[in-house]
């Protein structure tokens, strides 16, 4: 479940139910000078605007809730990975492409180009 907005690019995992533990006395003092935004209300289309690709909205009679698409954190991760390696993989092909291509040059252009020293 999505419980707040993080002020990075990437998601940061938390366990809501669990309490923070205050074993340092020097970062406790810290920790009463946190302000909480105060929760904002989402109609429809408000909700499907703010979700990202790797998110949904459901809807209930009674409320509407954003989630992940993916519960498992590390699931999220290994999906990501195996995205980013699919894209890379495809890159690859792509330039593979590209390589294979055979380039005719003009007639008055040199193959040997020089430069100027």
């Amino acid at each position: 479940m999505i419980i707040g907005e993080n002020a990075k690019d990437d998601d940061l995992d938390v366990n809501a139910v669990r309490e923070k533990k205050l074993t340092n006395m020097r970062a406790s003092t810290a920790d009463e000078a946190i302000r909480l935004v105060p929760f904002r209300q989402l109609n429809l289309e408000q909700a499907i605007e703010f979700i990202a690709d790797d998110e949904f909205v459901e809807i209930t009679p009674k409320s509407l809730r954003l989630r992940k698409k993916i519960l498992q954190s590390n699931g999220r991760k290994k999906r990501a990975k195996e995205a980013l390696e699919e894209a890379s993989h495809s890159a690859s092909k792509a330039n593979k492409r590209r390589l294979q291509t055979t380039w005719v040059l003009p007639a008055h252009i040199s193959p040997y180009l020089t430069w100027p020293a």
